[in-house]
């Protein structure tokens, strides 16, 4: 009888779980409906002709979200770049091992994120100020 009444309270603890995960992914933005959202694509610059991305920009009420990648950057590994909209820096990202950065800024995690509009232009650079990849919204 106690092995019943605690698989049962496991049983019960494990979907209680799960739906504060669900909840919790939902309220955190999983990519789903609604709002506006534009991608585009990042191209080299001369000096990391290998280097490619995406910036993409959803806003949805009052939230925002902006998130922008870069690999194939391979030599830059351990190092920061630099994320700028417009000339002015939102933010920066570690090249992991594999040679790929990725910022991710959310108004609803409490990080301050640009308001994009058509024409907005995105630029990887390196701490020094190199250009790696650049795109426009």
């Amino acid at each position: 009888m106690k092995t019943r009444m605690f698989l049962l309270a496991a049983l019960v603890a494990a979907v209680m779980l799960g739906s504060l995960s669900q909840a919790a992914f939902a309220k955190h933005g999983s990519g789903g409906g609604g709002g506006n959202k534009t991608r585009i694509t990042l191209t080299a610059a001369g000096a990391y002709p290998r280097a490619k991305g995406t910036a993409t920009y959803k806003a949805k009420g009052s939230e925002r979200e902006f998130q922008a990648e870069v690999e194939n950057i391979k030599k830059l590994a351990g190092k920061q770049v630099n994320i700028f909209v417009n000339g002015a820096q939102v933010g920066s990202a570690t090249v992991n091992g594999l040679g790929a950065a990725r910022l991710n800024l959310n108004t609803n995690l409490g990080n301050a994120v640009p308001n994009i509009q058509a024409g907005a232009v995105v630029q990887v650079k390196t701490s020094t100020g190199t250009l790696i990849a650049t795109g426009g919204f």
